[in-house]
């Protein structure tokens, strides 16, 4: 824009815009999920404290001699610019997929309690939200990255680098695809995966593997030379990804293994590496070891899928990088360090995880009583405990009772709706009886919350 005021009148207009898409979503509050509503109400004050912000900083500078006046203005809008800027990129299309309809709310309350286990002092507020992308990601907010810019507080170094989790976040944003809203057994990637991310930071577990400098790239006066900045970038992308999978496997089990074939294969082939994470086969190989470690790889009804992955999957460490958009040299590197961090990922992961937040197999025969319950057309929210005694079905033995019914066939929920699967059966039909389970599991954690609130 040619003048402070042109840039001024347009920021404004994208505000308006934006304080209408939030009025709309404020008619529709049934129809919003808890952590949609907590971000709606934080925004709503945003804006308008952000439009009297501005407008009283721009009366405050007319006194001021022209020339100054319209570079201070310009740098005002600057700050405008910023605000509206993460407003429009971050903020707004997390509202506008929050919609109960494309989300399962039911997920809801035990997402909630997994973050707080994850990060118990932050207590960030998680907004559940449906993407229009095939991802599942967590991102998150502080205000302090909308607040500052208009309200003249010093920008703490943590906000200003962006990525330093030394400044607790207030929101973190958890991404589904929206077109698989009800495809609740792929949601254990929620619970697992992407809270694992949020323990990671909060412990800052990825963080304590220090980077070497390999000798290829060295420079002759022995400093880090061309391509170390990708070195480090790939490096350290791996590392989260391998932690959020260890993590994944030692509090939700079973699921966090079954459940991310699936998830990755809808984006593409299993032995292909990018620069944000290593091939799926190589997390595949590394979450049966930590399974193993676990007890899980004997139980009952699993022994099948996990030999198959190991046959697959076993020697994917051991294969080269490979990938379209990969500086194949350097991920070789890369592949070549974290080779050697594996085991002490594992040990690391282990040994910070509480007791009261690991999986174990002896859980095992409760997912098996409830697996029972699924494939019999019942919903496992409710589970007999020893002694007759009756409790809400933690969220995990819930989805790992629902991959059992999967992994088994679904055979005997077949039956009771009277659809016998065979190995030729029609994609339709398989498709239809898991449409049944998914809507059995969703109820299960619908139920296991009302017990649980009761």
């Amino acid at each position: 824009m040619w003048s402070a005021n042109q840039r001024r009148r347009s920021l404004g207009e994208r505000l308006f815009r934006i304080a209408e898409t939030v009025e709309r979503i404020e008619s529709r509050p049934a129809e919003l999920t808890h952590g949609a509503k907590a971000l709606l109400a934080y925004i709503g004050s945003l804006l308008r404290q952000v439009d009297s912000t501005v407008d009283d900083r721009w009366n405050e500078l007319a006194v001021i001699e022209p020339g100054l006046r319209e570079e201070l203005r310009r740098e005002l809008c600057d700050d405008f610019r910023d605000v509206v800027g993460v407003l429009v990129s971050e903020v707004v299309p997390v509202l506008v997929g929050a919609d109960a309809r494309r989300v399962p709310v039911e997920l809801e309350p035990a997402l909630r309690q997994s973050v707080l286990s994850a990060a118990p002092d932050w207590k960030p507020v998680p907004v559940l939200y449906g993407s229009d992308y095939y991802e599942y990601s967590i991102v998150p907010l502080r205000k302090s990255e909308l607040e500052v810019p208009v309200t003249g507080r010093p920008v703490p170094s943590s906000a200003a680098e962006g990525g330093d989790m030394e400044s607790p976040p207030d929101f973190v944003f958890i991404s589904v695809p929206g077109v698989e809203r009800d495809s609740v057994a792929l949601h254990a990637v929620l619970l697992g995966h992407e809270a694992g991310h949020l323990r990671d930071w909060y412990l800052r577990l990825s963080e304590g593997f220090v980077l070497d400098v390999p000798p290829q790239l060295v420079d002759s006066d022995g400093k880090p030379g061309e391509g170390y900045g990708e070195y480090v970038k790939i490096a350290t992308n791996w590392t989260e990804e391998c932690v959020a999978d260890i993590l994944s496997c030692l509090t939700i089990g079973p699921v966090a293994l079954l459940a991310l074939p699936e998830v990755a294969g809808g984006a593409g082939e299993l032995a292909v590496d990018s620069d944000s994470h290593p091939g799926t086969d190589r997390r595949i190989e590394l979450m049966l070891r930590v399974l193993h470690q676990q007890g899980f790889d004997v139980v009952s009804g699993l022994t099948e899928a996990f030999s198959g992955y190991k046959t697959l999957c076993g020697d994917a460490w051991k294969r080269i990088v490979q990938g379209p958009d990969l500086n194949q040299q350097i991920a070789s590197l890369v592949l070549a360090w974290i080779r050697t961090q594996l085991d002490e990922l594992i040990r690391v992961c282990t040994s910070n995880v509480p007791a009261s937040d690991l999986f174990t197999s002896d859980y095992w025969p409760l997912v098996e009583s409830a697996a029972s319950m699924l494939g019999g057309g019942l919903p496992c929210g409710e589970i007999i405990l020893a002694g007759r005694s009756r409790a809400a079905a933690r969220p995990e033995v819930i989805l790992n009772a629902s991959w059992l019914v999967k992994v088994q066939g679904l055979q005997a929920l077949g039956q009771q709706l009277g659809v016998v699967l065979t190995e030729d059966s029609h994609i339709s039909d398989v498709s239809r009886v898991s449409e049944v389970l998914d809507r059995l599991t969703l109820k299960s954690f619908e139920i296991a919350e009302f017990l649980r609130s009761a």
